[in-house]
């Protein structure tokens, strides 16, 4: 426990230190570039998330099998980076597997964050947490210099993009939510928002995103699900390996 404390204290102590030497050197005031130039050979994806819970890991490796499949190694390369773990001081991976323990916190952050998004800089997390996360992200891109931000989670685009996607790389955000999508996820910088149902669409906006910015996608699938057999014959094949009766519905129940 203390080791890891140890660790973790090393790293806050690295990242402010950086943000500081960021901050001091004007690093990041220059404005963005409007338009990536290009350039010959093999293109780069970044795919930024964050391990907070399964789910956007699991996204971040679905999109990077459909554009390997869509793209040989020799055009294109993809790198999932843990932004938040990797580039800032925050361990929301630790955290986060805390307050999921406790139920309510985890709700109350949720709808707290919902309901002041947007509000003044003291009662939005979004706007005073800002400083302690964008100069590292603004590092995070520098380092890689992708030709394609791709985001799996919301809390990347809680803040400005052009505070930290400086290169001229388009950004999209992939919503990994499937009932409704928490505000942060509607970056109205974003250059386009792929959402799983035409409601989320709707939703964001009403957010205040244009509706050439949102698209209706589905969510990232596994490879091992790209090619299942629909057949009748193996329809009621697999109900009679499952012992589920032939005539009654089967209802997925997901918490």
């Amino acid at each position: 426990m203390f080791d890891d404390l140890s660790r973790y204290m090393g790293r806050v102590v690295e990242h402010v230190q950086l943000d500081f030497k960021d901050l001091t050197s004007g690093a990041g005031n220059a404005p963005p570039s409007k338009q990536r130039e290009a350039k010959e050979g093999k293109k780069k994806v970044l795919i930024v998330m964050s391990h907070t819970g399964g789910g956007h890991l699991a996204s971040a490796k679905a999109i990077t099998a459909g554009l390997e499949e869509l793209n040989t190694a020799e055009e294109l390369e993809i790198k999932i980076v843990d932004i938040l773990e990797e580039y800032t001081l925050w361990f929301p991976n630790r955290l986060y597997n805390w307050y999921t323990i406790y139920p309510v916190v985890w709700g109350t952050i949720y709808t707290t964050t919902k309901k002041t998004n947007g509000g003044p800089w003291l009662t939005d997390p979004a706007k005073f947490l800002s400083p302690t996360v964008v100069p590292g992200f603004r590092r995070c891109i520098e380092a890689e210099d992708p030709d394609l931000v791709i985001s799996v989670h919301p809390i990347i685009q809680c803040v400005p993009v052009s505070s930290f996607v400086r290169n001229g790389a388009p950004y999209i955000t992939i919503v990994t939510d499937l009932g409704e999508g928490h505000p942060w996820w509607f970056n109205k910088e974003s250059d386009r928002v792929f959402v799983p149902t035409e409601a989320m669409r709707k939703e964001a906006i009403v957010g205040g995103m244009k509706e050439h910015q949102v698209m209706v996608a589905g969510l990232p699938i596994r490879k091992g699900f790209w090619d299942v057999d629909l057949s009748p014959a193996n329809r009621t094949k697999q109900r009679e390996d499952l012992g589920l009766k032939a005539d009654k519905r089967v209802v997925l129940v997901v918490r």
